[in-house]
């Protein structure tokens, strides 16, 4: 079984140094960004999206965790943020690991 809980701070820290890694990495394999200024540009755009950390409005942050016995397990992240447009409020996942 798996349950979704609010993402811890200590949890935070190693996701979002690992996402902006990711998102780096993703840009520069497709040719958007460039080595040089990738690991950059993912920063500021991490830190763009998520001003306030754990605590940005808006912004969802979990851990996944799977259940087996009397133990408990990080199994992946999601993160999910409300979005408005035109008046119409939607979900929208940002980013969601499995390990």
């Amino acid at each position: 079984m798996s349950i979704l809980v609010p993402m811890s701070s200590d949890a935070f820290t190693r996701y979002v140094e690992s996402a902006i890694i990711s998102y780096a990495q993703q840009n520069i394999k497709s040719g958007r960004w460039p080595v040089e200024t990738a690991m950059t540009q993912s920063r500021v755009e991490h830190e763009k999206l998520l001003p306030q950390g754990l605590q940005t409005p808006d912004n969802y942050l979990f851990e996944i965790r799977g259940i087996s016995g009397n133990s408990d397990f990080t199994v992946g992240t999601l993160w999910l943020a409300v979005i408005e447009k035109g008046g119409v409020r939607s979900a929208y996942i940002y980013n969601e690991t499995f390990a």
